[in-house]
């Protein structure tokens, strides 16, 4: 995989999910934050997750509403 192709990977959900074949993906948010009142009600409907500070290269960025399986 080129770095440009990496880059807009990261960027872009995969078009289907290789479990379920749902197309609705959720983000994974890393990091120390703080959330406010729109990122509470993200949480809320199941489109945000929050993960730790420590970040790892295989560390998911997306995952699946439908079923849960995550995608790098």
């Amino acid at each position: 995989m080129r770095i440009d192709d990496l880059e807009e990977h990261e960027e872009n959900p995969p078009a289907e999910c290789s479990s379920c074949r749902g197309k609705v993906f959720g983000s994974y948010l890393y990091g120390l934050i703080y959330p406010e009142e729109e990122l509470l009600a993200q949480i809320e409907r199941g489109e945000v997750r929050l993960r730790g500070c420590l970040i790892e290269f295989d560390d998911p960025q997306w995952f699946c509403r439908n079923c849960g399986t995550d995608y790098l």
